[in-house]
């Protein structure tokens, strides 16, 4: 017969689950902190700002106690959240700069790296409106997991909440004494509006909480949640628009960019224009090469780096036999 843990017992229990799991968190942490802030650029380089943080042990017995409630098997080894990694953005679109840096992260760490090597094992896309923004971005985020080879790993949900965010979950080594042990990180991506939004909406639930089940307060409370509704549209829109803003200025860079390339590569017809004893087989051999030229420069922006390089290559190549031909005069 099974001897009948009490009350006491299993939360005593409980107690000792959470102070094993917390072991080597800390040193997790500062190796996270440090890891992502090397490479050029970093992963710190991209966000607005990295976060990592030691899920506290009151707060994990308090999960634990809620989820037995509804799932009585439900243990602190089930828990993903012990290290909460928050990469914070300014615009939505850096996500995708910097999600295949943190998939390189986990899938190449060296041994003494703080991700375990290839342990990414959920993710998932948080968006009130998953297929229906603006810039596409849940389109390029599915696109780009597929490219990454976590096509079938990438889940999209749908949230009533307003709960915006993307999700992954990874493994980590955290030292205790002189042991490494695995422990659970979860890590969310989402702009600053998003970040703030959250800490508002973080803030109202704990009131509601705090606040008995029929008083003043709560009807306020209640009218609150619903301007904080009014916000997250703003906020969703505010977001999107700055990713307008950004996608704009990278277009002017790009035309400007090219409209310098462009300049660059009818300097040589330019300078040729005043010699009027060139031969004419000269002058059309630069024209030639002048013509191959343009068009990798002008359009090609977006073209391989190999194919813009093969053809500047063979244009040089013509415009050395110019110049020979120019010696020989």
């Amino acid at each position: 017969m099974k001897p009948t843990i009490t009350t006491s017992e299993s939360q005593g229990l409980l107690e000792l689950a959470t102070m094993d799991a917390l072991r080597g968190s800390q040193d997790l942490k500062d190796r996270l902190l440090l890891h992502l802030s090397t490479g050029a650029p970093s992963i710190s380089d991209l966000a607005y700002a990295v976060k990592v943080r030691v899920k506290e042990d009151y707060k994990i017995i308090g999960k634990v106690g809620k989820k037995r409630k509804e799932t009585p098997g439900y243990d602190v080894g089930t828990l993903r959240d012990i290290i909460g990694l928050r990469v914070v953005t300014l615009y939505r679109m850096d996500a995708l700069r910097i999600i295949p840096l943190l998939i390189e992260a986990i899938d190449s760490s060296p041994d003494a790296g703080p991700f375990k090597r290839g342990s990414l094992e959920e993710i998932r896309v948080y968006s009130t409106n998953p297929h229906g923004d603006a810039q596409g971005l849940s389109g390029k985020l599915e696109r780009l997991f597929k490219d990454q080879g976590y096509a079938d790993r990438v889940e999209f949900v749908q949230t009533p909440s307003n709960y915006t965010s993307i999700h992954m979950v990874a493994w980590g080594w955290g030292k205790y004494q002189d042991q490494y042990r695995k422990l659970p990180i979860e890590i969310q991506i989402r702009t600053a509006f998003e970040d703030a939004w959250g800490e508002i909406e973080h803030g109202l639930k704990y009131k509601r909480k705090a606040s008995p089940s029929v008083s003043p307060e709560l009807d306020r409370l209640a009218s609150s949640f619903a301007h904080l509704n009014v916000l997250k549209s703003l906020v969703d829109g505010v977001a999107q628009y700055a990713d307008q803003i950004k996608i704009q200025l990278r277009e002017m860079e790009v035309e400007r960019t090219r409209s310098a390339y462009t300049r660059s590569a009818e300097e040589p017809l330019v300078r040729l224009a005043p010699l009027r004893d060139l031969p004419p087989e000269i002058k059309q051999a630069v024209q030639l090469a002048v013509g191959r030229t343009k068009p990798v420069l002008e359009g090609g922006l977006g073209l391989p780096l190999k194919e813009r390089l093969d053809a500047l290559d063979e244009s040089l190549g013509e415009l050395r036999l110019v110049k020979a031909g120019l010696s020989d005069l």
